[in-house]
């Protein structure tokens, strides 16, 4: 198989590895320092030709083309390869993203239905508790008695304890994919963020900037979060993150990353 038969497989199934390989594949491409404008000009069905001429033949035939001829070819296969590994790596990193909030969300689900029988307990009971107050009330009887007599009071304090440990997030926690999903984000996030210099709209200028922080941390220009990291993009719903003006690294590089796959959704950021 031909260097070039190699680099335009398809990318495989998503997984960290995929990722790297696609990574691996678009910075070796990106080396060679072909300028895209060369292409200009040039009709675009030709272009398409010669790109399923160089898929299609092998470097052993490239190599008796002639000069001119094998040139075009191989300009022409490398160019449209890179904006084909370009859009694989672009969808790569939203699979990957999109993962570890499904895992996590399963992980949700798992126990919420492991304590269903012990939830509905704890229903019934509030139920019971609830139709022996409204009871009291209507009746000018006595609360307190009210509640003895339905459940009794050591007995509401130890089921009100393990209602507490029942409670869970009304939605996915970023703090516990952040934790939880580290290995993760330190493979996927930099790869990606580095391999990429992004454009964007002015309204997405703060996240952008936010991605070139997380660029020359993990190059080790930098040490840690400087004091004016913005967090204007960061949504209200993980204001832990900013609440008490001390940013955990971890967390903010996750809110990064999945801002930056939702602007790329949406056309708002470009790589």
């Amino acid at each position: 198989m031909s260097d070039l038969a190699w680099v335009r497989q398809p990318p495989g199934k998503p997984g960290r590895k995929t990722f790297a390989t696609i990574i691996e594949r678009l910075t070796l491409l990106r080396a060679i320092r072909i300028d895209p404008d060369i292409a200009t000009g040039v009709h675009p069905e030709r272009l398409r030709r010669l790109c399923q001429e160089g898929a299609r033949l092998t470097a052993q035939y490239v190599r008796t083309l002639q000069a001119t001829r094998r040139r075009a070819t191989l300009v022409a296969t490398i160019l449209e390869t890179i904006v084909t590994l370009t859009d694989d790596a672009v969808l790569m990193f939203d699979r990957l993203l999109g993962q570890m909030f499904r895992r996590e969300q399963n992980s949700a689900d798992t126990a919420l239905k492991r304590g269903r029988r012990t939830i509905n307990g704890k229903i019934r009971l509030l139920a019971r508790l609830g139709d022996a107050l409204l009871a009291a009330r209507v009746s000018g009887g006595d609360i307190a008695a009210a509640v003895e007599a339905a459940i009794g009071w050591d007995d509401l304090g130890r089921e009100a304890d393990e209602a507490r440990m029942l409670i869970r997030p009304d939605a996915v926690d970023p703090v516990t994919i952040a934790a939880s999903n580290y290995p993760v984000l330190r493979q996927v996030g930099p790869s990606f963020i580095a391999t990429f210099t992004f454009g964007a709209v002015p309204a997405c200028h703060a996240l952008a900037r936010a991605g070139a922080i997380m660029r020359d941390l993990h190059l080790g220009h930098m040490c840690k979060l400087p004091a004016d990291t913005p967090v204007g993009f960061i949504r209200q719903a993980w204001c832990r993150v900013i609440g008490t003006g001390i940013l955990d690294r971890r967390i903010y590089e996750l809110c990064v990353l999945v801002e930056l796959r939702d602007r790329l959704r949406a056309g708002d950021m470009w790589g």
